[in-house]
């Protein structure tokens, strides 16, 4: 959709504390129907909030004098304008604590006249209905303002009322200055034509021809005035509009029909029963609470219960009843709804590296529907150890609009019944209210989304998406206010109910590596303003960290993250690893410098935009970054190899140039998202978005199609569907918690998730894959693998790995992670092909340090660079074809993980236990031999790489194909199996030989390759006990 906006010129805005100003940004925006707003501002602007229907609201408080500037943002779609605008908070010249508003008739008419009081301050009302008293400092917000009863204006009597001050103006008063009352109070006429004398001898029931159906019992002597003596006077019943009552309605109310019984102030000393008429029209036998404003605290109390008569014409009292004249109402209790903390469909973001992915042309993770890229800059040596860069692109990090689920259990269908829903986020004083029902009908103030009730009943799910693309990081609260009301006469009637929770909102539209990308490694801390600390890396992982129980402890880290963050004396912060990694950040929160355990230090050099410049490694070499127009256009690294970046005039990250020429070219929509790429060999694949900007299908090099179903957009209908009461569309009825993939061979693989976006457990066309149990603190404690063998795992205090029992009927010490593990980018569906990925920790090799290894479909692990060499050779030939790169084979062959069965053939990668006790799995998992189009099979293996004591493991699961490609390649017939470094130093344990078997384990190391005891011998259940202090302990990491 395309619109031009067009801003009206408006001066600059100006308010007081104390006062409210009100902008409706549809009135100074021309061309604005069915436009999205929100504000852009580098500072904490001033309590307030943007409201659904468009109008900006500031409230400021006395320490917020002062001037603010902040962008208005439209939107239509992907169509936005800004406008700049600046809004001056100006101290009150006059220092006295005062208190105005406005008092006008149901009719909206200002009423002059009235005598207003607080204790023994009194003024009366302008002739335009306005009022102001100067309070004395012992005036409080718990203080009554009052109306006294029985004052006649213009030949109506009105009601007296007793409003407490913080109810009215929502707050208690600010000392020195102008407390104005935002909305109007208002006064009914009261109805004395219907009034009924009360005889304090005899029962009385009070009705009244204006209101069919009401009516209140006063038993003899039970009615009293306020000084205890038995009221003889007449007793009337006013109706009153529910939007224009003296103080606003608690907001989770909703009634159909409201009365105040005059004169106020009158006390019960036996409850009277009071009947309303049905006009919501409940469902006879429908009980209901009784509310009625209680004259101590002001806020209205449920003091009974009532219930639809058989005929469903009136409510009346069964329990209780009302114990003072006054304003009084009836509603249905609140159903409860389901917890959004709680609903699996919303992320549980303390989870770093554990979201379950699909391959698409790039990754998807299949909670979010998230795109997630990444290209490795080409890396450099420095004493031994392997250094390289990485870029990664997160769409949800260039577009985050992030999604809240929410639902009921045992919803009773009614076609007059809605689902009602708002939302509202804040980070510090200011709201951002959900774009909704501009308001001002049916009873509804706007802002709210709708959905009408399945027939059948039952359990429903719906969703509302929030943009938050023009804020900050941070952790943002959210406020859920959702119910089942009743919409009947033009009128929705009933209760709602609040809940509420957080977000991790990370926004990197303005990275100066394009939108939504960022660097590996490169880290910053955002400060929230209820004391936690989000940690923020560019790989597109988050930390958050809750403030410390008493001030100077350490902050409490997230569960399974067993690191020290510390705030300083002088103000900077430091974490602190388990294996003494500490990372330092400077007084911006970006971090300078990472010093390692043998007290080695990298730095991070920036510039006054607190953008990246320099890295300079642990000997002092270093990578830098060059900017134009704030983006960088090249990395030089120390060897004086240039990578260039390039971007289009929306600021998107379009080509990389690597220092050999060779290119990567991505295109993006208006929103940001990549939705193309072409690659190195001129290749190009293309990505799909829905409405919510999430993964939809792909369509790879090879012209295959992939289709997504990511779990969090399942419930969510575009944002304009659900904003017309007179067509909401019908909630949704979503069962379990499954996100469908099909690949690229049309293949359905159907996973079920769990808050964390981890694979609880997954389906195939065949049958179970592989399932997983987590802890509380998300520990895998049962993992089962598709054939049903199943390995139970124990944990100590700090999640390391005491013991694990497996089933397997033979000994292999195999752990499949083809569940749980992370899948090779750019791997999945190709032959020959081979990835660089980083290694969670630095892996000595022939006393080579690396970082990162280079991961091939041929079954071989490349350190230093990448080879996807298909022809295995002896290693005996002095390593030809290895590339001169020192090289881990534990099945180099002709392999591909384009799969011809409909298997899922995919490489995977998981790290295992804590920092400084890890280990690193690569898993091969159902590969099939290359152009083996029939009775081939597939075979599963992997390697393990332990930190500290470097030792490496092959398993092997299934090492036979079938048929005829059994008998040429399986078992190890065709395939090379050893380590290399160079042509005299090496170990091979076969080449081209039947040497390999189902549940094989082997130890692999510089001097000798050894089957492990035990293994391949079919020698049952067996249990291993392991110190958490062993390094080659087993732990699923999260």
């Amino acid at each position: 959709c395309s619109r031009e906006f067009i801003f009206n010129t408006i001066e600059t805005l100006s308010v007081m504390p104390g006062e409210r100003l009100e902008v409706d940004l549809t009135e100074i925006i021309s061309n604005s129907e069915n436009a999205s707003f929100s504000i852009e501002s580098d500072e904490e602007l001033p309590a307030g909030m943007l409201a659904g229907d468009g109008k900006l609201v500031f409230n400021p408080t006395p320490d917020e004098v002062g001037t603010y500037a902040f962008t208005v943002v439209a939107r239509i779609g992907d169509t936005e304008t800004k406008q700049n605008f600046s809004l001056q908070v100006v101290a009150d010249t006059i220092n006295t604590t005062r208190l105005s508003g406005v008092i006008q008739n149901t009719d909206e008419q200002p009423l002059a006249g009235v005598v207003i009081s607080i204790g023994d301050l009194t003024t009366t009302t302008r002739d335009d209905g306005s009022f102001v008293l100067e309070l004395t400092t012992d005036v409080a917000g718990d203080n009554f303002i009052r109306i006294e009863p029985g004052q006649e204006i213009g030949g109506d009597v009105y009601p007296s009322i007793a409003e407490k001050i913080s109810l009215l103006l929502e707050r208690d008063p600010f000392t020195g200055v102008n407390n104005v009352i935002d909305r109007p109070i208002f006064l009914p006429p009261i109805d004395l034509t219907n009034a009924v004398t009360i005889d304090p001898n005899v029962d009385t029931t009070v009705t009244t021809q204006a209101i069919p159906g009401a009516s209140v019992f006063v038993a003899a002597g039970t009615l009293a005035n306020p000084e205890g003596e038995a009221f003889t006077g007449q007793l009337s019943i006013t109706e009153v509009p529910r939007e224009l009552t003296p103080a606003s309605l608690p907001p989770n109310l909703l009634p159909d029909a409201l009365v105040t019984i005059q004169p106020g102030e009158m006390v019960f000393n036996q409850p009277a029963p009071l009947s309303m008429p049905n006009l919501a029209g409940y469902a006879p036998g429908t009980e209901m609470d009784l509310w009625s404003i209680n004259p101590v605290t002001g806020e209205f109390d449920n003091v009974g219960t009532g219930r639809v008569s058989a005929d469903g014409s009136v409510i009346e009292t069964i329990d209780g009843g009302i114990r003072n004249s006054s304003w009084h109402f009836f509603s249905p209790p609140p159903e409860a709804p389901t917890d959004p903390d709680e609903n699996p469909r919303n992320p549980d973001d303390g989870c770093n590296d554990c979201k379950a992915t699909a391959a698409g042309t790039s990754e998807v993770e299949l909670h979010s529907g998230a795109v997630l890229e990444n290209h490795n800059l080409v890396s450099y040596q420095s004493l031994g150890v392997n250094w390289g860069l990485t870029l990664n692109y997160d769409s949800l990090r260039a577009d985050p609009r992030p999604i809240v689920n929410f639902g009921y259990e045992n919803v009773q269908a009614d076609p007059n019944r809605r689902l009602i829903a708002e939302l509202t986020v804040n980070r510090g004083n200011f709201e951002f209210q959900v774009p909704g029902f501009a308001g001002g009908e049916f009873g509804l103030n706007g802002g709210e989304h709708f959905w009408s009730l399945p027939e059948s009943g039952g359990a429903i799910d719906a969703a509302l998406q929030v943009d938050l693309r023009s804020l900050s990081s941070g952790r943002y609260n959210y406020e859920l206010t959702t119910g089942l009301v009743q919409f009947n006469n033009d009128l929705f009637s009933g209760t709602t109910s609040t809940s509420n929770g957080q977000l991790l909102h990370i926004n990197t539209i303005d990275s100066p590596f394009g939108h939504g990308w960022g660097l590996a490694g490169l880290q910053e801390l955002i400060e929230n303003p209820d004391g936690s600390v989000l940690l923020v890396d560019g790989d597109g992982s988050e930390l958050l960290f809750e403030p410390p129980s008493n001030p100077g402890d350490a902050y409490e880290s997230p569960a399974a993250d067993f690191s020290t963050l510390e705030r300083l004396e002088d103000g900077t912060f430091r974490r602190t690893l388990t294996d003494q990694t500490v990372y330092v950040f400077n007084a911006q929160n970006k971090l300078e410098l990472m010093r390692d355990r043998n007290e080695n230090e990298s730095q991070f050099l920036y510039n006054e935009a607190g953008n990246i410049t320099k890295f300079i490694d642990h000997v002092g070499l270093e990578t830098t970054f060059t900017y134009t127009n704030g983006k960088v256009t090249s990395i030089t690294d120390p060897s004086e190899r240039v990578t260039q970046l390039e971007y289009d005039s929306a600021g998107n990250l379009t080509r990389i140039t690597d220092p050999d020429g060779s290119q990567r070219t991505w295109e993006y929509d208006a929103g940001r998202h990549m939705v193309a790429e072409i690659d190195k060999r001129g290749n190009r694949e293309e990505t799909f978005y829905d409405f919510a900007g999430r993964a939809d299908r792909a369509v790879r090099k090879d012209g295959s199609e992939l289709d997504f179903d990511p779990v969090q957009v399942q419930g969510l209908y575009a944002s304009n569907r659900t904003i017309d009461p007179l067509n909401a569309p019908v909630a949704f009825q979503l069962g379990a918690v499954e996100s469908t993939y099909v690949d690229g061979n049309g293949n359905t693989i159907v996973n079920t998730l769990d808050q964390a976006g981890q694979i609880v457990s997954s389906t195939d066309e065949v049958g179970a894959l592989p399932t997983v149990e987590r802890n509380e603190d998300n520990l895998i404690t049962s993992q089962t693998d598709g054939r049903g063998n199943v390995t139970n795992f124990t944990y100590d205090e700090r999640g390391n790995v005491l013991s694990l029992q497996d089933s397997l009927s033979f000994g292999g010490q195999f752990i499949d992670i083809s569940g749980t593990g992370d899948v090779v980018p750019g791997i999945q569906n190709t032959d020959d092909n081979s990835t660089l990925v980083n290694l969670p920790f630095e892996f000595t090799f022939f006393d080579q340090n690396y970082n990162q290894i280079g991961v091939s479909s041929n079954g071989l692990l490349s350190l230093g660079g990448t080879n996807s060499t298909y022809t295995n050779t002896s290693l005996e030939s002095g390593g030809s074809g290895l590339s001169g790169l020192p090289s881990i084979l534990p099945f180099w062959d002709d392999l591909e993980t384009i799969s011809n069965e409909g298997a899922t053939a995919s490489i995977f990668t998981q790290t295992l236990g804590q920092p400084g006790n890890q280990q690193f799995v690569i898993q091969w998992h159902e590969l099939e031999a290359f152009s083996q189009s029939s009775q081939t099979g597939s075979i599963t293996f992997q390697v393990i790489l332990t930190e500290g004591s470097n030792a490496i493991q092959f398993n092997y699961l299934d090492v036979e194909f079938e048929g005829n490609t059994n008998v040429e390649y399986g078992e190890g017939r065709s395939a090379t199996v050893g380590i290399w470094n160079s042509p005299t130093e090496f170990q091979q344990f076969s080449f081209n030989e039947t040497s390999l078997s189902n549940g094989l384990s082997l130890i692999v190391t510089e001097e000798d390759i050894t089957e492990a005891s035990g293994s391949g011998r079919g020698v049952g259940p067996r249990r291993f006990y392991l110190r958490p202090n062993f390094q080659s302990a087993y732990q699923h990491h999260r």
